[in-house]
């Protein structure tokens, strides 16, 4: 699909989604709604939800829900640095393992979420981490994170965020956290890391805005290219695309479509 045409499908889906919230949940769980994933797949789209992991387990409706409208689920939380890893020798892979059983049990993928992202970060990364062992502490986590769910997961959001144009930084990059400690290659130092770790999987840059046709989402979009274009390494037998992510609340449920 051209770029531009899948935008703009991109576009008439969200405003479709922002009508959910007058929608009942029973409803949209229910047989008789047709699936959003369905039209999504026609245009080479999976379409699916953020989930809670305690939701899936404790609410029905939303259960039912996620069951029956999504064709992918990612972690809303459950994969994030402070979630799943919040001490330097403790992993907590239990909230994501039990999405990932789920998503198995109803022929669902999962995408990953996320390695390298300028929020969520636990303190003891922040009270730890030098520009000399950032690049250790980063690839141990990645490369322990990624191998408990090899096979598991399709596609991983590698670095999240990482384009904010108003930073002035080269390339576009954010001052974030992993910029200010090892400077724009711990991109390269991730998706390596991503890779070696589960070479089967798709590893995305991903980032929001992307769609939008104006100046900013155009030069947002060249940004981001040119960060999966740079980052993927023919030596390594990987390669990285940018993904354009949909985050709409309808009431208490996070939407999430992913085309990349």
């Amino acid at each position: 699909m051209r770029r531009a045409n899948r935008r703009s499908f991109l576009t008439a889906f969200v405003r479709l989604l922002a009508c959910l919230p007058f929608v009942n949940s029973r409803l949209l769980a229910a047989e008789t709604f047709p699936a959003l994933r369905q039209p999504a797949a026609e245009k080479g789209i999976r379409f699916g939800f953020a989930v809670d992991p305690a939701k899936l387990n404790d609410d029905a409706a939303y259960r039912q829900l996620v069951a029956r409208q999504a064709s992918i689920v990612a972690p809303e939380n459950a994969l994030k640095w402070q979630t799943v890893h919040p001490e330097p020798e403790l992993y907590n892979f239990a909230p994501a393992d039990a999405i990932a059983g789920f998503a198995k049990a109803h022929e669902q993928r999962m995408r990953g979420h996320t390695f390298c992202w300028h929020r969520s970060l636990p303190d003891w990364v922040h009270q730890t981490v030098t520009p000399k062992n950032a690049e250790a502490v980063l690839t141990a986590h990645i490369s322990t994170v990624a191998s408990h769910y090899r096979g598991l997961i399709s596609a991983w959001d590698v670095v999240n965020e990482a384009i904010q144009l108003e930073d002035g930084q080269p390339d576009g990059l954010r001052n974030s956290f992993w910029y200010q400690m090892l400077g724009p290659r711990y991109l390269d130092i991730a998706f390596k890391a991503a890779h070696k770790a589960d070479p089967d999987a798709l590893l995305c840059y991903n980032d929001y805005g992307l769609e939008k046709d104006t100046h900013y989402g155009e030069s947002k979009r060249t940004a981001a290219r040119a960060q999966a274009a740079r980052h993927s390494d023919t030596r390594f037998g990987h390669s990285v695309t940018s993904a354009c992510r949909r985050h709409i609340w309808s009431g208490p449920f996070p939407l999430y479509s992913c085309s990349a």
